[in-house]
């Protein structure tokens, strides 16, 4: 549902002559750390439902909050890049 939206941000983020190298890097990144959250919620979920759902949702708030980290470097990298020129 969202693979358009990453292969976009994915597309506009790389800004070398390398670009195939770098999006095939992604696309492996992206599928080991698929692969082992599945592991990981397979596992709890042999445990208990509600440990899956609680490992969901700590995945999910990791997640949210590396996307702020993320977003919170772009800005400061852009206002560093507006202040130079």
């Amino acid at each position: 549902m969202i693979s358009p939206i990453v292969l976009d941000i994915e597309n506009k983020s790389i800004k070398t002559t390398d670009r195939a190298t770098l999006l095939s890097v992604f696309a492996i990144f992206g599928d080991l750390t698929s692969a082992g959250v599945n592991v990981i919620i397979g596992k709890t979920a042999d445990i208990s439902t509600t440990s899956a759902f609680i490992t969901c949702t700590a995945m999910c708030v990791c997640a949210y909050a590396l996307l702020f980290v993320y977003r919170k470097k772009e800005s400061q990298k852009i206002n560093v890049e507006g202040q130079v020129n």
